[in-house]
């Protein structure tokens, strides 16, 4: 009885949107519903078999390629051209009907595009060795807040069902929506966040920006990270899970809070008494949204409206990362002198040299130090540590011994993290801290607080960072990016304005 128990939960637990499990009232039903599609349907099976030869190698940061079958339903609409001018829309649990009905009205209307969307859904893994069991590839292709599933899902899945099927969508990454519910909305934000140069809009329906797959972060990073132009909807009932991965309501509202405060374009709706993805298939209101999602979509680019005020600080609007030439001088490090002589890193410890030449052990017992910089103030020693997510801090005595360990600065961190710590910092005249790490440059305030993150182009890692003047410059392998800020470089004077704010 257990076992079959067991079975049953398991099986609805694979229902698109998990619906089986975690909704609340249903959505009152569609009375306007145009009735049956007429445009062209296909369906079939994405699969590329492991390659028999040659090791895997977790370098290449792409576990879903090849080996992970995906299934697929396409719907080209009535109007569909196929001159490269039609808009795609990527639905995750297959082609929900709402969403694609209320698309073709408005393309009908001229208040939208016409398009080819493609639903999609995870098969299982097959065991590979004899009496093994199948895997649920659910929480791999759509919960991990990283860009494995939409690079395999970009570059590899739909150039191919193009070149099997025979048609062309628009390369304008405005033309492309993506639409997930629960797990797909993590997908969704993904597939705009990390593959911005094709898509730009998105829909997330009750997303599950919880702790099942690292996406618990997600909603704190919109804040930090320098914003990209996404316009989104977004979606919740009231009456939404709440289990040992979080509850799905108020991390909704966490997430609508989270796209006010970074100054996306976005709308949001909250319906009372519903439950989890309720209206993912709902016509009446997929047209509502579809209808704001493209309202002036061949005149107004997607965009960014704003940015928050603690970016403005820092950038004020300034344009953002260039690529400098090959052969840019970078400014010269700064030293890490205290009034007693100048401390140096040794794998897990910190030597001072004094005035005289002398070495002595000033600090020990790190992980593997990659920097130290010293205070704006001259008092302070600061201390990356590539084994921590922490940067240290130290107090400077005037002997030149260091005192008051603290775990200053907690650095955020990929979901697919290579690195924990920062390989490099740098120092501003107001105490700012410009941390090197894997996410981009992570800058805190002086107390040890991480308010932005300016992540490099192609969100490459961040290896080195160098300030002079206002000129901030980062570095990824033999790549260097300069762009223009608010905040100069250590100037020899103390200017102590944002010390302690948060």
């Amino acid at each position: 009885m257990k076992l079959l128990l067991f079975a049953f939960l398991f099986l609805l637990a694979g229902l698109p949107l998990w619906a089986g499990i975690f909704r609340g009232v249903e959505a009152p039903e569609s009375k306007a519903d145009p009735g049956e599609l007429r445009g062209k349907r296909i369906k079939g099976t994405y699969t590329r078999v492991y390659p028999k030869k040659g090791p895997a190698d977790a370098r290449l940061h792409r576990a879903l390629k090849p080996g992970i079958p995906v299934k697929y339903e396409m719907y080209f609409s009535t109007g569909f051209k196929n001159d490269g001018s039609d808009a795609l829309i990527l639905i995750c649990d297959l082609l929900a009907e709402a969403p694609v009905k209320a698309m073709e009205t408005l393309a009908r209307e001229s208040k939208a595009p016409d398009f080819v969307a493609i639903g999609f859904t995870h098969t299982d893994l097959e065991p590979t060795l004899e009496g093994g069991s199948t895997r649920w590839m659910r929480k791999d292709l759509l919960d991990l807040a990283t860009r494995d599933a939409v690079d395999f899902m970009t570059d590899e899945v739909l150039p191919a069902l193009e070149k099997e099927h025979g048609y062309r969508v628009s390369p304008d990454p405005d033309m492309h929506y993506m639409l997930g519910g629960s797990s797909g909305a993590v997908w969704a934000w993904d597939a705009c966040w990390f593959r911005n140069d094709y898509f730009r809009r998105c829909y997330l329906s009750s997303p599950t920006f919880s702790a099942i797959n690292l996406g618990e972060e997600i909603p704190f990073l919109m804040r930090k990270l320098e914003p990209r132009p996404i316009k989104v909807v977004l979606n919740t009932g009231t009456i939404e899970p709440d289990d040992y991965f979080g509850a799905s309501y108020p991390i909704a509202l966490q997430t609508e809070r989270a796209l006010d405060f970074a100054g996306y374009d976005y709308k949001y709706w909250i319906f009372e008494g519903e439950g989890h993805c309720s209206r993912f298939n709902h016509y009446e209101s997929q047209l509502e949204f579809m209808e704001w999602m493209w309202k002036d979509w061949d005149t107004v680019p997607v965009a960014h409206p704003r940015i928050c005020a603690r970016l403005s600080e820092m950038t004020g609007g300034k344009e953002g990362w260039k690529k400098a030439p090959k052969g840019t001088r970078l400014p010269a490090k700064d030293r890490a002198v205290g009034p007693a002589g100048e401390y140096t890193a040794r794998g897990s410890k910190i030597m001072l040299t004094d005035k005289k030449g002398a070495k002595t052990v000033a600090a020990k017992g790190f992980g593997s130090i990659s920097d130290l910089a010293v205070s704006a103030d001259g008092w302070k020693l600061y201390v990356a540590d590539r084994k921590s997510n922490f940067i240290y801090s130290l107090s400077i005595e005037k002997d030149g011994s260091l005192t008051q360990l603290l775990k200053l600065c907690p650095l955020h961190r990929a979901a697919d993290a290579r690195r924990l710590g920062a390989e490099a910092l740098a120092v501003a005249s107001n105490d700012r801290i410009f941390a090197a790490a894997e996410l981009g440059i992570q800058c805190s305030i002086s107390t040890g607080v991480v308010d932005v993150i300016l992540p490099l182009p192609g969100d490459l890692p961040c290896d080195g960072v160098y300030l002079e003047g206002n000129t901030l410059y980062g570095v990824s392998g033999k790549n260097v990016f300069t762009r223009e800020i608010n905040f100069a470089a250590k100037d020899g004077q103390l200017h102590p304005a944002a010390y302690n704010l948060l």
